[in-house]
């Protein structure tokens, strides 16, 4: 009973103390300041990307200045007999300026999603509106990670 009880404590106390974090698992920086110059293209993509810098920006940090980009496609993959769209292509395009210590570094994160139509409209939108609010979470992540590598 003690021999389990001590091994169970050294092994906690072994696992925690060891400090180890996953390099790509925190999505956040804590040296960075990102300022947002311009942005054009599609309006809820843009303001879900520049509330998430600005919360994530340390005005400490070293400033990255931002210019971005985005666009937003629904396309039509395939149709039924009768030519309506079964299938849909969704596509968000975004791209960021960064402005940095005098030089501009251009980075292309590009999303796809096909998804399927719905007979409902409303739930159709709805779902839309959740793809495209989890395709510009990964491209915000996909951005820090590029951020991250520029250190």
């Amino acid at each position: 009973m003690l021999k389990k009880i001590f091994l169970s404590l050294t092994l906690f106390l072994f696992v925690t103390s060891c400090g180890f974090t996953p390099l790509y698992s925190v999505n956040e920086i804590n040296d960075a300041n990102f300022e947002i110059l311009s942005y054009e293209g599609d309006r809820e993509i843009n303001l879900s990307l520049i509330s998430k810098l600005k919360s994530n920006s340390n005005p400490k940090g070293k400033t990255y200045k931002v210019n971005i980009i985005t666009s937003y496609q629904k396309k039509a993959l395939t149709n039924n007999l009768a030519g309506e769209p079964e299938e849909y292509q969704l596509q968000s395009n975004v791209q960021f300026a960064i402005l940095r210590d005098n030089s501009e570094i251009k980075l292309y994160i590009n999303e796809k999603f096909v998804m399927n139509n719905f007979s409902d409209d409303f739930e159709e939108r709805n779902y839309e509106t959740n793809i495209k609010k989890n395709m510009t979470n990964l491209i915000y992540n996909k951005f820090l990670m590029q951020i991250k590598k520029l250190k």
